[in-house]
């Protein structure tokens, strides 16, 4: 018996792996999102987004922001509204720039997923129609509870008519102050 153990103990290899790049820690003892493969280092940063085509959002410097402009517009620009959406809008005359701004109230789409799927549908929208504003226009899109849902194309629609009866509406005010 004893030369049988030693003849076996013969054949184990007693070297260890040249590199250590080969060894690896048991799979209770990895980490479930490192990368599998050791030999290649992980990119650094976000990754860019895959998208299908690429849609030309809302800019930064087109969207309203401030509270005043906000409540300016509301308060003391021209309104329509239909099924879904109401639009207020004017002009001012101290600024060459276009502003859009959203109000999408909890009391009417509940969940958050709803809210900004709705105000991302607009910011699209809005960035086909913005060249079609009038310089230094202020304009503010509240939805009701109905956009929820509602296809792009549905929405546009909807957008289009009420922007024009509203911008209709602010020229007649105009010519009246006149």
């Amino acid at each position: 018996i004893r030369g049988d153990i030693s003849d076996h103990q013969a054949d184990l290899s007693a070297e260890q792996p040249s590199s250590f790049q080969d060894a690896r820690l048991p799979p209770a003892y990895e980490h479930p999102r490192w990368p599998r493969d050791s030999g290649c280092a992980s990119s650094q940063g976000p990754r860019p987004p895959l998208r299908l085509s690429f849609r030309e959002v809302l800019p930064r410097s087109n969207r309203m922001v401030n509270p005043a402009d906000f409540r300016l517009a509301i308060r003391s620009g021209s309104r329509a509204g239909q099924q879904r959406l109401i639009v207020h809008c004017r002009t001012d005359e101290e600024s060459d720039s276009r502003l859009v701004g959203f109000v999408v109230p909890k009391s009417q789409i509940k969940r958050a997923v709803g809210r900004n799927r709705v105000k991302r549908q607009l910011r699209h929208l809005m960035a086909d129609r913005l060249s079609a504003q009038p310089p230094g226009a202020r304009v503010v899109v509240r939805v009701k509870a109905d956009a929820l849902g509602v296809t792009s194309a549905q929405l546009g629609e909807e957008l289009d008519q009420v922007l024009a009866r509203a911008w209709k509406k602010w020229d007649r005010s105009l010519e009246g102050r006149a």
